[in-house]
């Protein structure tokens, strides 16, 4: 059985490829650069130079798939141009999906953010959840206004089409930059990371990355047309989460709380760089305002209808710790 994997050199991507591998699918990568990725050049791993934003491209590394995962989206925290996040991630959606609808793909599976559905004000974030507040920023909106298009697409073309929703992804990173969430992990392993958030009771939803991809597995075999299911975790407020990191690492560190206020001042620095000397800004102050709000989230529709589970934390946390350590060991290659 052949897949097409875009978005392939991403976090979770890394992750999908070696678990399909496992399982014993052919896989189609479609990479902008072959030359940065000679880890792919591996059985059972064909390789299609290409962007989303090509059909002509798409269209060749999609020939002969039976499925399609769609990860390949705009990310980052901030770019100058704001309407890259509607070209990639909603116009490169629809341009996977026509390709799909053409090639007779059975099924694609695309990957969007729970960060969709807001903040956990008045309910625990689920499917049925109505957003409560604004969008935070362009890439959630994005995402939001890729779910709504792609499903108009699904049902005005007849194509079988599943969406899933991670949460806040953290765990062991195999050929790509590790998530921002295994990054703290690093910090406070190895940089005597010590800063908690405000007073550290918000709350947020940590998904080991293992799980995700099995997600995203599960959602191709056993997800219903049409239908977004959320992949999360373990709802930790950070106080917790240092808690697990301090125990299960047996570090154990004074931790000191900063106020929105010093953290506001940081984000409005970083966006100065980032506007004015063309730096990559960590976090911007619409980033941080989320950081204000719960994000408590509830995948009981992903365990009940994908089948889909979620490794205790204390293994979770475990595994990261242990790759993060193997990693320094290891040293640059």
């Amino acid at each position: 059985m052949k897949v097409l994997i875009t978005g392939a050199t991403s976090t979770i991507g890394n992750q999908l490829v070696e678990l399909l591998l496992h399982e014993g699918f052919q896989i189609h990568l479609l990479v902008r650069d072959e030359s940065k990725c000679p880890y792919f050049n591996r059985p059972n791993i064909k390789l299609f130079k290409g962007d989303i934003d090509a059909l002509t491209s798409l269209t060749v590394a999609m020939k002969e798939c039976d499925y399609v995962f769609h990860l390949a989206a705009l990310t980052k925290v901030w770019i100058k141009d704001s309407s890259a996040y509607y070209k990639v991630n909603v116009e490169g959606t629809l341009n996977v999906l026509k390709v799909a609808k053409a090639t007779g793909v059975k099924r694609v599976v695309i990957t969007s953010s729970a960060g969709g559905y807001g903040p956990s004000i008045s309910s625990v974030i689920t499917e049925e959840k109505v957003r409560e507040i604004g969008f935070f920023n362009d890439y959630e909106c994005s995402k939001v206004l890729c779910e709504l298009k792609a499903k108009e697409f699904s049902i005005e073309h007849q194509l079988d089409v599943v969406i899933v929703s991670p949460t806040r992804v953290y765990g062991p990173t195999l050929n790509a930059e590790v998530s921002s969430i295994t990054l703290l992990f690093d910090q406070y392993l190895h940089h005597a990371w010590r800063l908690i958030p405000g007073d550290g009771r918000d709350v947020g939803n940590y998904a080991f990355i293992e799980d995700v991809a099995k997600g995203h597995l599960l959602a191709m075999k056993h997800g219903k047309s049409g239908e977004t299911y959320l992949l999360g975790g373990h709802n930790l407020t950070y106080l917790q989460f240092f808690s697990h990191l301090s125990s299960i690492a047996g570090i154990r560190r004074r931790m000191i709380h900063t106020p929105h206020a010093f953290q506001k001042i940081y984000a409005y620095l970083e966006l100065f760089k980032a506007k004015w000397l063309n730096g990559n800004p960590k976090i911007t102050p619409s980033w941080l305002a989320k950081g204000k709000y719960n994000w408590e989230v509830d995948c009981t529709k992903a365990k009940n209808d994908l089948g889909y589970q979620i490794t205790p934390v204390a293994e979770a946390f475990a595994k990261t710790i242990f790759f993060l350590k193997q990693k320094k060991n290891e040293g640059p290659h």
